[in-house]
């Protein structure tokens, strides 16, 4: 699974990694961090059932 496509595609995951960049940290540790925080999002729906593509204004 390669993380890289969601600093593109996710707002949350694209201002974390710009947060750590900015920071001075390496791209190697962002990439670790922001992978770590996929997994948690993708951990929280599993357990809640909730779907990954939700269409917005349609009723869930």
């Amino acid at each position: 699974m390669n993380p890289t496509p969601a600093t593109l595609r996710n707002l949350v995951i694209r201002v974390f990694n710009q947060r750590l960049c900015l920071a001075g940290k390496a791209k190697k540790l962002a990439l670790t961090t922001y992978m770590r925080k996929l997994f948690t999002f993708l951990n929280a729906m599993r357990e809640s059932e909730t779907p990954l593509w939700v269409n917005v204004g349609q009723e869930v």
